[in-house]
């Protein structure tokens, strides 16, 4: 998907760092970044990125329209689309619906 960056979230930094290239102990959702609309200055000055994110904290979460800042993203690593279809479904079943 052209202009979406995905994003893999991590319970902990510790636990991002400990993943390794598997990706081991990983949250189970996915955030999917909008970055053609590059980030935006929020509330207090912080940096935004527009996106789709999950709802809850379990696993293949539902999603809505969300802001990340780059506080959220260091919890996160950047995986391929094909990556993030695994890991969160209900994610593309809201964004295959707007392609």
């Amino acid at each position: 998907m052209r202009g979406i960056r995905f994003y893999l979230e991590f319970p902990s930094k510790t636990a991002k760092k400990r993943s390794g290239k598997c990706h081991v102990g990983h949250a189970g959702n996915v955030f999917a970044g909008f970055v053609a609309n590059g980030w935006h200055q929020g509330h207090g000055g912080k940096y935004l990125l527009e996106g789709l994110g999950a709802v809850y904290e379990y696993a293949n979460s539902p999603v809505a329209g969300t802001s990340a800042s780059q506080g959220f993203l260091d919890y996160c690593k950047h995986i391929p689309e094909r990556l993030a279809r695994q890991v969160h479904p209900e994610l593309f079943r809201r964004l295959d619906i707007a392609d």
